[in-house]
């Protein structure tokens, strides 16, 4: 029996293309919870960075690809970076002149924003903040780095020294470095555990990269249209895309609606 279900953002809940949640999908959330389905939020996103969900009351949001977790209103779960590793990807990234954003758990900070990571703070809808510098951002402790760079660089530029961090890729033109532990698998995890939910009791929705973890960990894992290949792979069930309302189709189709 589904008690819980787990829905990814960006590709998922809300299309590239919007940049907001359809009513439609509103419609399925306030379906599944009139049936005392629990609904949450399992992103890569920031909590500051969740204005496109229409202020639906989600019982909990799994925030930074599982780095900080949150239920019933208050902090459930957190894993920050070591810090002395953080202090040193930040000097890397302000050396390498790389635009980047750093996450505490009440602070966004953003470095070198050159025109790409304009566009692509533009393509998710995230207003720019006043630039700092990384070292200054990692004097508090972090829960994730986005720095906007191609796995070419990436490889070259930050993956050797990366000992207690690993990283996520959801997009091309970034990656999400999070501590080791974090997933958005382990974030569901945290919650289940809470509320006393089996896994198997379980589902999740999504479309990158960062998503895999939790469709394997599920008891359902769904996989959108618009996903690549390796994630439909990894999938129980493979929906129709974001813009052809693929939340609801799935839905319907596990006999939720």
């Amino acid at each position: 029996m589904v008690r819980a279900v787990f829905f990814d953002i960006d590709g998922t809940l809300v299309s590239f293309r919007t940049h907001v949640i359809s009513d439609a999908s509103i419609r399925c959330l306030d379906r599944l919870r009139a049936q005392g389905i629990r609904v949450f939020i399992a992103s890569g996103r920031h909590k500051v960075f969740m204005d496109n969900l229409k202020d639906y009351p989600f019982d909990g949001y799994i925030c930074m690809n599982g780095s900080l977790v949150y239920a019933d209103g208050r902090l459930l779960y957190s894993n920050p970076m070591d810090m002395e590793e953080a202090g040193l990807l930040a000097r890397l990234l302000d050396d390498g002149g790389v635009s980047c954003v750093a996450y505490s758990e009440s602070r966004v900070s953003m470095t070198a924003m050159d025109a790409k990571a304009m566009h692509v703070l533009e393509s998710l809808s995230i207003s720019p903040v006043p630039p700092v510098s990384m070292a200054e951002a990692a004097e508090e402790p972090l829960y994730q780095y986005t720095p906007v760079l191609d796995d070419e660089t990436f490889g070259r530029l930050l993956a050797p020294y990366m000992k207690k961090t690993v990283a996520t890729r959801w997009h091309p033109d970034f990656v999400d470095i999070v501590p080791s532990g974090s997933s958005k698998a382990e974030g569901i995890r945290q919650i289940a555990g809470y509320y006393g939910i089996g896994m198997e009791d379980t589902v999740a929705f999504g479309d990158g990269g960062n998503d895999i973890p939790m469709l394997e960990a599920v008891g359902t894992g769904v996989a959108m249209g618009n996903a690549a290949d390796e994630v439909k792979a990894h999938a129980d069930y493979v929906t129709s895309s974001v813009d052809d309302e693929g939340v609801a189709a799935a839905l319907r189709h596990l006999g939720l609606l």
